[in-house]
């Protein structure tokens, strides 16, 4: 997501330009993916950045269900713009082939958050604004990486990310520059912020040690609701077909015929 330190005023393009030129020699890899949210008027300089060192770039829309109309005559903001770019050093081809076999519709429609995660850090409450429903962060993990890669969170704010990349088996860096979220991200993960609800506020004065931490990255997160009542659908098409992926190579008996799932059943 684009942002900047400071949160007053949005990336200017030489900056965004530098992020996406940082991001491709820092993975040293030959095949790699970004997904970047950004805001409509930043369109341009992100599809621009990105066309210089990706083979192919998707624009998509999330389309945010559960925004509300309000009776002032204008227009209620409901969309926000997430533009991806896909690199491999060994075929164009093969980047567009990934694009079709998995189905990939412009428009993905998920309610945002309206109850945000808290964190109270003394006497302050902090909320961070540009919280992304886990539903979301899932389906796009769903679509542009595998189990065990490596997910790379620039702008982790309070780690939902991080959260949905080892509740589906991928190895993920987060960053954050904020020390208070760095905090509650560290909780979220030890799963000592058990906290069912967005809405319920978190002021926990433990924080893990390092081996704690490591240790609890290593296994899967314990639910944490983007609305409520919202985790419990989870346990369904994408973490079902997640375990079933990675159960794909115990033996089957032959003579029983298995039931074909449609790839419809994965979509939320």
């Amino acid at each position: 997501m684009l942002g900047s330190v400071n949160d007053d005023e949005p990336f200017k393009h030489p900056q965004i330009r530098k992020m996406v030129t940082d991001f491709a020699e820092l993975t040293m890899s030959p095949l790699w993916r970004i997904v970047i949210f950004h805001s409509r008027d930043q369109s341009f300089s992100v599809s621009t950045a990105l066309k210089a060192r990706c083979h192919a770039v998707e624009c998509l829309t999330w389309v945010k269900t559960n925004v509300n109309h309000t009776p002032l005559h204008r227009f209620v903001s409901a969309t926000e713009c997430i533009t991806v770019g896909y690199y491999d050093e060994v075929s164009k081809r093969r980047v567009r082939e990934h694009c079709n076999e998995n189905g990939i519709s412009n428009v993905l429609m998920f309610p945002a958050v309206t109850k945000k995660l808290r964190h109270v850090a003394g006497d302050m409450t902090l909320v961070n604004p540009y919280q992304k429903p886990q539903k979301l962060i899932m389906r796009l993990l769903q679509l542009f990486s595998n189990d065990d890669d490596w997910v790379l969170d620039l702008f982790s704010g309070t780690g939902t990310t991080l959260a949905c990349s080892l509740k589906m088996f991928r190895h993920c860096i987060a960053v954050e520059k904020d020390d208070a979220q760095v905090s509650f991200i560290r909780m979220r993960i030890n799963g000592l912020n058990e906290c069912p609800d967005e809405d319920q506020e978190v002021g926990r004065k433990h924080i893990a040690d390092t081996e704690r931490f490591q240790a609890a990255s290593r296994e899967p997160v314990p639910p944490l609701a983007d609305e409520p009542g919202d985790m419990a659908d989870l346990e369904e098409p994408i973490l079902e077909q997640e375990r079933q992926d990675r159960c794909s190579n115990v033996p089957e008996d032959t003579n029983t015929l298995q039931p074909e799932e449609s790839y419809d059943q994965l979509l939320l």
